[in-house]
């Protein structure tokens, strides 16, 4: 979809200061290379230095506190993405994510990708209700690890089959990035 241009003049400018320095991700800290409109994240000029976010329900906490992050763990339930599981290969797994079902999960996963995607502009969970995610994880001792996703937009009138596509900064160079291609 193409921005009208006071859309577009909008953006750029709510989006030319970096709001979060880093993020933490399970046992990953990442560096963030954009803005992202975390709700929780008050907007008021100031930069997080850390947020937390929840490596199996991308709950976000701009706490810098390790035990606030380690409470929610003790508490979440999820241990991987919500929606059904739609290809295994040894470790690997992806799971087939609906917008429209799962707005909640879908917002916070753009919110994630929009720390590394510039362009990035759909994240509000009513934004998110056409897309299905197509999210690559990793098993692990605790749960399944978030390594990347692609998105298609079920309601493309063009057909294209690729909306959006992120290898997180740890997984890169691994070949993920062409796994998600191939699958779309």
């Amino acid at each position: 979809e193409q921005l009208d241009l006071r859309t577009l003049s909008e953006h750029v400018a709510a989006t030319r200061i970096k709001n979060v320095r880093a993020v933490a991700l399970g046992r990953w800290r990442m560096d963030a290379w954009y803005f992202s409109p975390y709700p929780c994240i008050k907007d008021d000029g100031m930069t997080c230095d850390m947020l937390r976010v929840c490596e199996f329900c991308l709950a976000p906490s701009p706490s810098a506190s390790l035990a606030v992050a380690k409470a929610h763990a003790c508490t979440c339930p999820a241990r991987h993405p919500p929606g059904c599981e739609i290809y295994r290969d040894g470790d690997l797994s992806v799971f087939e994510v609906s917008g429209k079902d799962q707005p909640t999960y879908s917002s916070r996963l753009c919110l994630l990708a929009k720390l590394f995607l510039d362009h990035k502009v759909l994240w509000r969970p009513e934004d998110v209700h056409t897309f299905r995610y197509y999210v690559l994880c990793e098993a692990g001792p605790h749960g399944y690890e978030l390594l990347g996703y692609f998105s298609k937009d079920q309601s493309c009138p063009h057909g294209y089959n690729l909306a959006c596509l992120l290898t997180l900064p740890p997984h890169q160079r691994k070949g993920y990035g062409h796994l998600l291609i191939d699958l779309s």
